[in-house]
């Protein structure tokens, strides 16, 4: 089952091995490129971010974005995103 991290502030990077923040960096690009253009688009906040050690590089798992205007949270899945199955494996 791949790993699955959620950073909330800078040093949260500090946890990953150097493999794991090697492989990090391109999802961690796309996320950003992502989320910047759900900011111009949606006036939205993207708060977090969510990596899993999928082996799927510069694919996005999720974006959490928070929209000011409606005061809306809302979960933006990625081309990387699975959904558990019921034992616990990706999908």
């Amino acid at each position: 089952m791949a790993k699955q991290h959620t950073f909330k502030e800078v040093a949260d990077l500090l946890t990953l091995t150097p493999d794991e923040f090697d492989r990090m960096i391109p999802d961690l690009i796309a996320w950003y490129e992502l989320a910047k253009g759900l900011e111009a688009l949606l006036g939205a906040e993207a708060q977090n971010f969510t990596w899993v050690d999928d082996g799927k590089p510069g694919e996005v798992f999720a974006v959490d974005l928070h929209i000011a205007s409606t005061n809306e949270t809302h979960i933006l899945k990625g081309s990387a995103f699975t959904e558990p199955l019921p034992d616990g494996g990706p999908r």
